[in-house]
């Protein structure tokens, strides 16, 4: 945040709804950690395979595939099912594709 006279102030930011990690949820006084930072660019892989922002997934609209369902597809080896077409050009989803899914469930 910039503030009149040009200095820059950070602000605490303990995490936005949908990048929060489920460790930090449950205490009352969460500490930052470097694995919260990981957990929230998991989500943001996997916003950007499916197509869905974390909001949508947390609206219970219809159609959202929840994250907690996503993992447990993948966890059956059907996490291919919820990359969305468009990205892969139509086409099946590429070994890339498959191993940016990889990287968001570790």
């Amino acid at each position: 945040m910039t503030m009149p006279a040009g200095i820059a102030e950070q602000t605490l930011n303990l995490g936005a709804l949908g990048y929060y990690a489920p460790e930090l949820a449950t205490v009352a006084k969460p500490i930052l950690l470097f694995k919260a930072d990981v957990y929230a660019f998991g989500v943001i892989l996997m916003e950007l395979l499916t197509r869905r922002s974390a909001g949508d997934i947390l609206s219970g609209q219809s159609g959202v595939v929840d994250l907690k369902d996503w993992v447990r597809l993948c966890d059956q080896g059907r996490g291919m099912d919820c990359i969305n077409r468009d990205i892969a050009g139509g086409e099946e989803p590429s070994k890339v594709m498959e191993e940016l899914l990889a990287i968001s469930l570790r």
